[in-house]
C-alpha cells in the first residue's frame, strides 16, 4: 500500500532578475503553467536596450492572465537598500538570467556577481530572523567551467543554458522521434519530471530499498522512476550532486527522509 501523501498546487512566487532574449519565452511559459494567484516579478537595471520588449511582454501577460500578479521593477540591486526593498526572501524562487553578449566569461562574471549580492542579502536575512529563508536561487551559467564558482556561493541549482540546448538539438538530430517526448515534457498539459520525497512511495522509507522497488512504487502511482536524488551528496560534484539516473535494478539504497525519487509524472501530487 502507498502511504497517505498529498501534494497540492499552491500559489507560487518567482523573482526574475535580469533579462535576455530568452526572457519573453520564460515568462510566457511560466504564465501558462503556474496556479492562479501566483506572482511573477521581473527586476532589471534601468537599461534602454530591452525596455520596450519588457514593457510589452508584461502588459501582454497582465491582459492575458488576469489571475496572476505580474509586475516589472527597475532597480539597481547592487545597492543594498534597493536589494532589501526588492526583498528576494519573500519569493519562493529567484532566477538570475545571464546578460546578452558573446563572451561567456564576462557574462558569467556578471551573473556570479549578482548571485553573490543575492546570497549576501539572504545571509543577512537569516541572521536577522534566526533561520534561513526558504527561497531557492537558480542561476543561468554560460560556461560549465564556472560551475565550481557557483557552488561556492551556496547555490545548488543552476542551468548551463547553451549546453542544455545543444544536447537537446543533438538528441533530436540523431533520433527525430525524441522531439515528441520533449514536446510533451515542455507543454503545460504534458507530463513533467519531478523530484518527490521517498516518503510518498514507502510506508517505511528508512529501511533499505532496491531501485527495482523504487520503480514498482512509482508505477503504483502511475509514474515512471528515472532515478534518485541523495540529499547528503547535493554539494558533491564528483557524485553528480547526488543525482543517480537509471541505476542497476538490484542496487540497494538506504534513504533518509530528505532523499527523493526522480519521476516522470502528470503532476506533483
Amino acid at each position: 500500500t502507498l502511504p497517505n501523501f498529498d501534494m497540492h498546487l499552491d500559489q507560487e512566487s518567482y523573482l526574475i532578475m535580469g533579462w535576455n532574449r530568452k526572457g519573453v519565452t520564460i515568462l510566457r511559459e511560466y504564465a501558462d503553467y503556474i496556479p492562479s494567484g501566483s506572482i511573477m516579478t521581473v527586476a532589471t537595471h534601468n537599461v534602454a536596450e530591452h525596455h520596450d520588449e519588457i514593457r510589452q511582454t508584461i502588459a501582454e501577460l497582465q491582459s492575458k492572465y488576469p489571475q496572476l500578479n505580474v509586475e516589472w521593477k527597475e532597480t539597481d540591486w547592487t545597492d543594498p537598500a534597493s536589494m532589501a526593498a526588492l526583498g528576494p526572501e519573500r519569493y519562493q524562487n529567484v532566477i538570475l538570467l545571464a546578460t546578452d553578449g558573446t563572451n561567456p566569461e564576462s557574462i558569467d562574471a556578471a551573473s556570479i556577481a549578482g548571485l553573490l549580492q543575492v546570497r549576501h542579502h539572504l545571509k543577512a536575512v537569516e541572521q536577522k530572523q534566526g533561520h534561513p529563508p526558504s527561497t531557492r536561487v537558480i542561476c543561468e551559467i554560460m560556461d560549465s567551467e564556472n560551475i565550481d564558482l557557483v557552488l561556492e556561493t551556496g547555490v545548488k541549482d543552476f542551468l548551463i543554458s547553451n549546453q542544455f540546448i545543444s544536447r537537446i538539438l543533438a538528441q533530436v538530430a540523431l533520433e527525430p522521434d525524441v522531439q515528441d517526448v520533449y514536446d510533451d515534457l515542455f507543454s503545460p498539459e504534458g507530463s513533467e519530471i519531478y523530484l518527490k520525497p521517498v516518503t510518498a512511495y514507502f510506508e517505511d522509507p528508512l529501511k533499505p530499498h532496491s531501485y527495482a522497488e523504487c520503480m514498482a512504487a512509482a508505477l503504483n502511482r502511475k509514474e515512471v522512476c528515472l532515478g534518485i536524488r541523495i540529499h547528503r551528496f547535493e554539494g558533491d560534484k564528483e557524485r553528480n550532486h547526488g543525482v543517480l539516473l537509471i541505476p542497476q535494478l538490484d542496487e540497494v539504497f538506504e534513504f533518509t527522509g530528505r532523499d527523493r525519487l526522480i519521476v516522470l509524472a502528470e503532476d506533483d501530487g
